[in-house]
């Protein structure tokens, strides 16, 4: 693989800042909506019924990950593959953790190391990026770089390696399965 600097633009900077912005809009809307509304909901109503918390957690994300899918419209094989590995890796690591900032952090950054700092060659004509990359690898292997799972799979792994020299295990959040009412709803009862 070789790594070549793209044509210089006058207006690059302005070009990526914009992009790297509406990347960022788009994944809080991905992982508000899928990880938190349905990951939580699911989770919640599986509890309620008297599902551990954990557990229902874990189905909260099975129940997102085909409506993630669905919502991308693709349906080639590694694609639709891609988009469940990495939609269960989005929902982990709300599980892990209870929040979206996770998920949010390796969404964009896949984005933007896939969009921005290194874009194929081929890609490259009229699209504002830094590198340039020219695959040198086997076509066997060479597809594995289209598509976001094996990054997302190894970022998964290094999150996995911090969370869990920060927390002595694998956090499991259970609070994702637990309702919590809204302070709108806590002071109209009282």
């Amino acid at each position: 693989m070789s790594v070549a600097a793209s044509a210089p633009r006058a207006a690059l900077p302005v070009a990526i800042a914009v992009y790297v912005v509406a990347l960022g809009i788009h994944s809080l809307i991905q992982q508000l909506v899928f990880f938190r509304v349905i990951v939580g909901n699911a989770a919640e109503g599986l509890h309620s019924r008297g599902v551990t918390a954990r557990r229902a957690a874990v189905a909260g994300v099975l129940a997102a990950v085909p409506v993630f899918i669905a919502m991308h419209q693709l349906t080639v094989d590694l694609a639709m593959l891609d988009l469940a590995v990495v939609g269960v890796i989005y929902g982990l690591l709300y599980v892990h953790t209870g929040e979206l900032a996770y998920g949010l952090g390796l969404h964009l950054g896949t984005f933007v190391a896939g969009g921005v700092l290194f874009v194929p060659a081929s890609a490259t004509a009229g699209t504002a990026s830094l590198l340039a990359v020219r695959q040198s690898l086997p076509d066997s292997v060479a597809v594995l770089g289209e598509y976001g799972f094996p990054k997302v799979v190894l970022a998964y792994l290094l999150l996995l390696a911090f969370m869990t020299w920060r927390h002595g295990e694998v956090p499991v959040e259970a609070d994702v399965a637990r309702w919590r009412p809204s302070p709108a709803q806590t002071s109209s009862t009282s």
